[in-house]
């Protein structure tokens, strides 16, 4: 039996194509967009929602070692994300997943539609993980709850940055230029989920919600509970320190 191919649709493709990358039986995968109404659009086009594509995801895999259902089983990278982000263990995330499709598949009669499915799943799998987290966890110490030194803490750009003027002395870096193959390639791909594992819960979530996941701001805020404003900040926050780390990465 020879090699096959699979195409599977992301929010957003950065960790999906690493997690799939990850698997035994893949022997590669490539990202790039599907449908859509522009020619050759860039990943700034498609990033804007303007031109009606889809990222995607190409899988290239032995069916003699993974199978199909298989790579299905692991096209959960936002969901598991999410749940590592609340739970930070692999075996409780993987299982707050598995609890999340029963959930969803008891409950599919009752979708009202007042959301779309992938946003409503996306809240059952936080009700889960919420209700693991609490039965689970343990007493930490006090003084962690005084930390300031977590990715995502501080300011968003480097003080150092400006002058007394508060101008820039050293504007941001532009990535424009730099040829998409190598903005989009598994090293830099990989640079973005360690940076997004690395951020305090509250800051995670929002960016696998929006920028993973690709929900509406509209939909985190209702999913989370917190205000738009709120939302925005921790987004903010968010790309922030992932833009920091892969500013050091692209120089």
């Amino acid at each position: 039996m020879g090699m096959e191919k699979a195409i599977f649709g992301a929010g957003c493709f950065w960790q999906v194509e690493i997690d799939f990358a990850n698997v035994e039986g893949v022997a590669a995968t490539a990202v790039g967009y599907s449908g859509g109404h522009l020619a050759s659009p860039t990943y700034q086009d498609v990033c804007g929602g303007r031109t009606g594509h889809a990222e995607v995801v190409e899988v290239e895999y032995d069916p003699a070692k993974v199978s199909y259902d298989q790579l299905l089983d692991r096209y959960q990278g936002p969901l598991f994300r999410l749940a590592m982000g609340h739970l930070h263990d692999r075996d409780a995330a993987e299982d707050a997943v598995q609890e999340t499709w029963l959930q969803v598949l008891a409950r599919l009669d009752r979708f009202e539609g007042r959301s779309s499915l992938k946003t409503w799943i996306f809240g059952i799998l936080l009700n889960v993980a919420r209700s693991r987290r609490r039965r689970e966890s343990r007493l930490v110490p006090f003084t962690s709850l005084f930390r300031r030194d977590e990715p995502g803490g501080g300011p968003i750009v480097d003080p150092d940055r400006f002058n007394a003027a508060g101008n820039w002395t050293s504007l941001p870096d532009n990535w424009a230029n730099l040829p998409e193959s190598r903005l989009l390639s598994r090293e830099v791909l990989g640079r973005v989920g360690a940076a997004i594992d690395e951020l305090p819960a509250k800051l995670r979530e929002v960016i696998v919600l929006r920028d993973v996941a690709g929900l509406p701001a509209a939909d985190v805020v209702a999913l989370l509970g917190i205000s738009e404003v709120n939302q925005r900040v921790r987004l903010h926050r968010a790309r922030g320190h992932v833009r920091r780390v892969l500013e050091d990465y692209l120089r």
